[in-house]
């Protein structure tokens, strides 16, 4: 591979990284705002039984 192919790929390829990186950073939010709210109702659920 030639040095200049290189110096083109790279950013590109931080790029797409980046961004795949933000998603997975929001989706693994959402999930645990999700798994906070529902472990939240089951401990309210839990108390209304004890």
């Amino acid at each position: 591979m030639d040095m200049m192919q290189t110096l083109r790929v790279i950013p590109s390829l931080t790029l797409i990284l980046h961004l795949y990186a933000k998603n997975l950073y929001r989706y693994i939010r959402k999930r645990k705002q999700k798994k906070v709210k529902m472990s939240l109702l089951l401990y309210q659920r839990e108390s209304y039984i004890f």
